[in-house]
């Protein structure tokens, strides 16, 4: 009989996987929310769909981690709030609110 004093070093390997669920992506370079579109609901579900959109946007650039230059046409209303509303949320993940006050 042999009797070998071996210690044998346990591995463990953890797989971290990212899952969003405010976007889907379909390619690389391509993603949809699965919300309608604002030109196609009524007036009174255009301030949901216009917010999830922003979450969504928000969501993206996050994950992407990045920060994007906003730039859209001075004459179009709808591309200002969206615009403004995006710049404030990005301010948000930068720059996190905090409890220490």
């Amino acid at each position: 009989m042999f009797y070998t004093n071996a210690a044998y070093k346990l591995q463990t390997h953890f797989v971290t996987q990212e899952e969003f669920a405010d976007y889907y992506p379909i390619n690389p370079d391509l993603f949809t929310f699965h919300i309608p579109s604002y030109f196609d609901v009524e007036s009174e579900v255009k301030a949901r769909v216009l917010d999830r959109t922003m979450e969504g946007l928000v969501s993206i650039l996050q994950s992407m981690r990045k920060v994007p230059s906003i730039r859209y046409p001075k004459n179009s209303d709808l591309c200002f709030k969206i615009g403004e509303e995006l710049a404030v949320g990005i301010l948000l993940f930068i720059f996190p609110l905090s409890n220490d006050s």
